[in-house]
């Protein structure tokens, strides 16, 4: 009978070493698929590009719920990724680490249209801002509230508003709130030509007397063909010395929109134009820049006056003395008079 062969050394080496490999394997499998983010449908997530890969951590885990066995950041340092760039992720429902950094890398120099609109307030700038590039409204609102900051760019807390065009413009995710500035800035000075430079000139008024006018015109009616009218009513009673008495400056100064009467007009603000004579210290909203062309060709006409219309057509009647406005201004207060009774 033959004698029984005790299996080798080498062989159970062999399948020590198989086992542990498998053993790893399956180990590394778990830690790698260990962790997703917990947000039920996709989900806009911000990275600020002053964070570190740890600050990083803590915004997956706040914002989307991320906790994996092993911090996002350890893979990401030992596949070269060692600093956040400022970008804007949709991330999607239950995403892993591998797909984060797949993001990441590739929104490097993300760039996002804004599209700045007439008529806006501080507010609505600052927050659509905070959407595109890396700074969030609360900073904004500070930066645009501060003079000192805002020197550089020959504007202050007032007549930020004039180097804001109302355009598309195209931002990069990594610009700072002072970029943006620098940036208004440039494309303000492209827009003023030196043909509506020349054509301010003629009325008598500065680029930024120019807009802040045209911001009133912007609020006061939504019809463009009527932009150079009322633009002229302001032109007029500018030059005679008489007060603006512009509603939306009114509306403006008390941070809400309604109708314009009794204490209202008495509000202290500088921008109460029933109060002070000449322009406010600057824009109401960001100007039309249709309104900005209708007061720099402004031709001269006689009216002081204008009044909404009480057929809803959201159009004015225009007046050259104070009797007749008056008996216009006595059916439009009648007509709201009656609205406001219906709706009580």
């Amino acid at each position: 009978m033959a004698p029984h062969k005790r299996p080798s050394k080498r062989k159970k080496t062999k399948g020590s070493w198989a086992i542990g490999f498998l053993a790893l394997a399956v180990a590394a499998g778990v830690i790698l698929s260990w962790g997703k983010t917990q947000n039920e449908r996709t989900q806009e997530f911000r990275v600020r590009g002053n964070w570190s890969l740890s600050q990083l951590d803590s915004a997956l885990n706040q914002g989307l719920g991320y906790r994996p066995l092993i911090p996002f950041s350890w893979f990401a340092e030992r596949l070269g990724y060692a600093q956040p760039k400022a970008c804007r992720l949709l991330i999607k429902s239950g995403s892993r680490w591998w797909n984060l950094l797949q993001d990441l890398r590739a929104s490097r120099g993300q760039t996002s249209n804004w599209v700045l609109h007439a008529g806006w307030h501080r507010a609505q700038i600052s927050q659509s801002l905070a959407r595109i590039i890396d700074a969030d409204s609360s900073e904004l609102d500070a930066l645009f509230q501060n003079n000192s900051c805002m020197d550089p760019w020959g504007i202050d807390a007032h007549s930020w508003p004039v180097i804001f065009i109302p355009n598309t413009y195209n931002l990069s995710a990594s610009s700072t709130a002072y970029d943006l500035l620098e940036r208004m800035k440039r494309e303000s000075e492209v827009w003023w030509t030196e043909e509506r430079l020349e054509k301010a000139k003629l009325q008598g008024l500065s680029p930024q007397e120019v807009v802040t006018l045209a911001s009133i015109v912007t609020k006061e009616s939504n019809q463009v063909d009527e932009f150079e009218t009322i633009a002229g009513v302001y032109i007029n009673r500018l030059r005679i010395g008489m007060k603006l008495q512009a509603d939306p400056t009114i509306n403006f100064a008390r941070g809400k929109i309604a109708r314009v009467r009794g204490d209202a007009l008495s509000i202290e603000s500088p921008f109460n134009t029933y109060k002070y004579e000449g322009l406010p210290p600057g824009p109401i909203c960001t100007a039309n820049p249709k309104a900005i062309d209708a007061v720099l060709r402004y031709t001269e006409h006689a009216y002081l006056y204008f009044c909404a219309k009480t057929d809803g057509s959201h159009r004015h009647h225009f007046s050259q003395n104070f009797e007749e406005h008056k008996r216009y201004a006595r059916a439009f207060n009648r007509m709201m008079n009656e609205r406001e009774r219906a709706s009580n």
